[in-house]
């Protein structure tokens, strides 16, 4: 199928030849199916001109797009036996290696410009949860959950892993700042701030119960946000170490936070009405605590965001399998519906 491509309200899909028309909002740029079952995430390059998403279930596999025409240039699936599926991905800074983390503990790392399988690395059993790439593209920090959660340092070209951190009441969440000074673990009562220098004891132990879902750092790596399932959002200084603000979303669940790559104060949310099925996308300033946009994204729960380096686009990954583009600039003008 031809990705479904709108403009001025109207989308027109191919199927072998046959034409179907809706009428869809123009802040929707585009609609990207592919995936047979629940979107597991969503990255760009970082020169913005691959986008690839991933999904979970028995059909697991990566798609890999040109970006913005949404042309499939190649879809990369595990080939090892067994129940297992893709959890997260994650690209490199230089934009070509594309690592893959399952549910078995293994992490692919492949050449998203040709296909090429290129490393493999294991600690199985455990379900990896988090993968970030360094910024000189030899290292890979990764975070897995089996019995109690870990924080590894794997050295790509040799396949060694050092564990960094091992966290019993963990939720396995993981980030790390993009200046790459510090990183925060999700726990069981709250985010948990370390220094990358040294592991001996935390930075910081926030109070959040209810176990930690999504983490996300700011774009100056000042600040990073956390949410539970839970219609609160909490927002931390990294300097002080103290909690900045506290955004509540009436009434619903969060399942997925990004902060924008261009506006330090500009944060994505994925949320649902608890008890019902549609999901949400919100947009905040952290700053005045104020919501910006409002906009249902999705049939079901939307469950993965991320936002284009260039923080134009917002590709949203949903429960249904279809990933959407949406046009920040146009969300941001049009605001928040009334009624909402």
């Amino acid at each position: 199928m031809l990705p479904r491509r709108i403009a001025f309200g109207l989308v027109i899909v191919m199927f072998s030849g046959a034409c179907l028309l809706a009428i869809l909002s123009s802040e929707v740029y585009m609609v990207l199916d592919g995936h047979k079952d629940i979107v597991s995430g969503v990255t760009f390059s970082p020169d913005g001109s691959l986008l690839a998403s991933s999904n979970e279930g028995t059909d697991s596999k990566v798609i890999v797009r040109q970006f913005p025409s949404g042309t499939i240039l190649r879809s990369l699936a595990t080939r090892r036996p067994g129940d297992h599926s893709i959890n997260v991905l994650a690209f490199g800074y230089d934009g070509k290696r594309l690592a893959i983390g399952t549910t078995d503990g293994v992490i692919e790392v492949w050449d998203a410009t040709n296909g090429e399988l290129t490393t493999t690395l294991s600690c199985k059993p455990s379900v990896i949860t988090a993968i970030v790439f360094s910024r000189d593209g030899r290292t890979l920090f990764s975070a897995d959950v089996y019995l109690k959660a870990r924080v590894r340092r794997w050295t790509i070209e040799t396949g060694a892993d050092e564990i960094i951190l091992s966290q019993p009441e963990s939720s396995g969440e993981f980030a790390i700042a993009p200046d790459e000074r510090t990183f925060v673990v999700g726990t069981l009562v709250g985010p948990m701030l370390w220094s990358m220098a040294q592991h001996d004891s935390p930075l910081m132990i926030g109070k959040q119960p209810d176990g930690i879902c999504a983490l996300a750092y700011s774009l100056d790596s000042r600040s990073f946000a956390s949410t539970t399932r839970t219609p609160t959002m909490k927002i931390w200084d990294v300097t002080t170490r103290k909690e900045k603000a506290t955004i509540h979303v009436d009434g619903e669940d969060i399942s997925a936070i990004a902060f924008s790559p261009v506006d330090k104060s500009l944060l994505a949310a994925a949320c649902d009405r608890i008890g019902v099925t549609p999901g949400y996308i919100t947009l905040w300033d952290v700053d005045s605590q104020r919501q910006l946009v409002r906009r249902k994204a999705a049939k079901l729960y939307v469950t993965a965001l991320a936002f284009s380096p260039d923080g134009k686009w917002l590709a949203v990954g949903a429960y249904d399998g279809t990933v959407k583009i949406w046009n920040v600039d146009k969300l941001l003008k049009a605001g928040v519906p009334k009624g909402n």
